[in-house]
């Protein structure tokens, strides 16, 4: 995790990707059977990669949210908010990467 994330299952890599190359974090109540919270990251050529809470690696990448992409707020802040929020409420951005003018 000291350049980027990887999302794998089975021996797979699903999706990977520098901490750098993202733009953008929005978390958000995913109507599922338990209402988990989903973790979208978006990179900068467009692609999205959402990962569920308690998916594998979870804990490990929403605890080191904070000290790869500065702003970012303390995942037991949003995770209790978000555990409290309605079914069907926006995501919250929790990190935009800001461009400089060209």
């Amino acid at each position: 995790m000291a350049a980027g994330f990887g999302l794998w299952q089975g021996g797979k890599c699903l999706a990977a990707g520098k901490w750098t190359d993202i733009s953008q974090l929005r978390a958000g109540v995913r109507d599922t059977p338990k209402q988990l919270v989903g973790l979208v990251i978006q990179l900068r050529d467009g692609s999205e990669v959402e990962i569920l809470e308690g998916a594998p690696g979870w804990d490990m990448l929403v605890n080191i949210l904070p000290s790869k992409l500065p702003g970012t707020p303390n995942p037991e802040n949003w995770i209790a908010e978000l555990h409290d929020a309605p079914a069907g409420a926006p995501d919250r951005t929790l990190f935009e990467r800001q461009t400089r003018g060209r």
